[in-house]
């Protein structure tokens, strides 16, 4: 399989584990460990009072809920919580991938996923599509971010996961 191929496999994969089965924890296998730990970190960010209040330490959750396989009691409502969030979204598992990659930055690469009848994109045509960044590290290509198509993900409090500029009234899927 081509680097490409294999970078579309994972996109695909992950929209299958997300919306065709219904399974975060199997979806998260196939996700970056930045993307896995922004995500989480975004959701304690959102939730931080309640955290604090909790007398929880956010590094210490944000790893524990990071890992592949959580273990920790709050993972069912970070998974619920996630689960909802991705219901809004467009059946992705049913959506296809682009063959043509757009370079990022060396090792990350954007795949858009299209809808169902989209089997070309003509030179500056107009389309429903959505981001998907891949990373391509010691694993292999793994999804980097689904809610930006430029932003590597960066850890922090808050993470960044969205566009720098994306100042909140543009919604997904963007327009391409």
């Amino acid at each position: 399989m081509t680097d490409t191929e294999e970078a579309g496999a994972v996109a695909r994969a992950l929209a299958e584990a997300i919306w065709g089965d219904r399974d975060l924890r199997a979806a998260r296998r196939l996700m970056d460990p930045t993307f896995r730990l922004c995500l989480v970190q975004q959701w304690i960010w959102d939730n931080r009072e309640e955290v604090e209040a909790d007398g929880l330490d956010r590094d210490g959750l944000a790893e524990a809920l990071s890992v592949p396989e959580p273990t920790d009691p709050l993972w069912l409502d970070f998974e619920g919580v996630h689960m909802r969030g991705f219901s809004l979204w467009p059946n992705l598992s049913e959506w296809g991938v682009t063959t043509a990659q757009r370079l990022v930055k060396p090792g990350v690469e954007l795949i858009l996923y299209v809808p169902p009848g989209i089997t070309e994109i003509p030179v500056g045509g107009v389309f429903e599509g959505h981001p998907c960044l891949v990373r391509k590290g010691v694993e292999g290509w793994r999804v980097a971010n689904l809610l930006s198509e430029t932003q590597v993900p960066e850890p922090g409090w808050p993470p960044k996961l969205q566009d720098p500029d994306l100042d909140g009234t543009r919604q997904l899927p963007l327009r391409f």
